[in-house]
């Protein structure tokens, strides 16, 4: 039993349209007038089966107006019959092997291997059975395991990964037929790095880069004498940790502007001396004293 949808179903109140002919034609259906002669002489009788043809014709005109009209209200309602589904469509589940080192995602691995096929995002797919290599992975080859999407058994796939770049390597070999749902996870694991650093008279000024699986971000951090406490100061130098590079302080010079204008243009050096003035203060920045 199909369950058929409509896109616009407010045109189905189109189909009330159909009585029109129906009312006309029990309209028509209305006995006449009996008129009364004085004689039958010159009155000659019809036939019958004529009678039955024109009778005839008119149901038949009446079913084909009201087919008419119920055919183009069901076009714009625009009617959809669902896509059959087979009853043995299979999912799968794939797992990059470095994201099982995190327990969040190992459990959601292991809570559906035991009702759905859970198989690596690897080269050959193979099984997951609970265990893992907790050694240092390479990333995979993005492009080549796609097209090996067609090798696994299941029609639908959902792939966890960590969607590095490393993995897009060289040209897609070939489309698969699978319909795969992707779902990137980011494993938290982020890195910050004094991008840049300068001195302009009293007033130090870092730029601290943040940089993670999916997105690259900028801080602005400036201080007169006492440095924030995530940066570490060796003389004219900053860093973030003892793992990263020293960067170093430079020292920087404010450039000075001297404008000179007529009286006419008073209201224009007003906006441009504002302007400057935010160019000078900046704007997000946290400074420390």
């Amino acid at each position: 039993m199909f369950n058929l949808t409509f896109l616009n179903p407010a045109y189905l109140w189109g189909l009330l349209a159909a009585a029109v002919p129906l009312t006309i034609h029990l309209w028509n259906k209305q006995e006449g007038k009996i008129i009364k002669i004085s004689s039958t002489e010159l009155l000659s009788e019809v036939d019958s089966k004529q009678t039955k043809t024109v009778y005839l014709n008119e149901v038949i005109l009446l079913i084909i107006r009201v087919l008419m009209i119920s055919l183009v209200v069901l076009i714009m309602a625009d009617p959809m019959l669902p896509i059959p589904q087979s009853s043995d469509k299979q999912l799968a589940y794939l797992f990059e092997e470095e994201l099982l080192a995190d327990k969040s995602i190992k459990t959601i691995a292991d809570s559906l291997s035991q009702t759905n096929e859970v198989r690596f995002f690897k080269e050959g797919f193979p099984q997951y059975e609970g265990k893992f290599n907790r050694e240092k992975h390479e990333v995979p080859d993005y492009w080549q395991l796609i097209s090996d999407f067609n090798s696994v058994q299941p029609d639908s796939l959902v792939v966890f990964t960590a969607a590095r770049l490393q993995g897009l390597k060289g040209k897609r070999i070939e489309e698969t037929s699978k319909s795969t749902h992707w779902i990137q996870v980011n494993k938290g694991q982020s890195i910050s790095k004094v991008a840049y650093a300068y001195l302009i008279d009293s007033l130090n000024t870092a730029y601290i880069a943040h940089s993670d699986t999916s997105t690259l971000t900028f801080s602005k951090l400036q201080w007169v004498s006492n440095p924030p406490e995530n940066l570490m100061i060796k003389g004219d130098k900053v860093r973030i940790s003892k793992q990263d590079a020293w960067t170093e302080l430079k020292e920087m010079k404010p450039i000075k502007i001297q404008l000179v204008y007529d009286q006419e243009y008073y209201d224009d050096i007003r906006f441009i001396e504002a302007s400057l003035s935010v160019l000078k203060k900046g704007n997000t920045a946290k400074s420390f004293y």
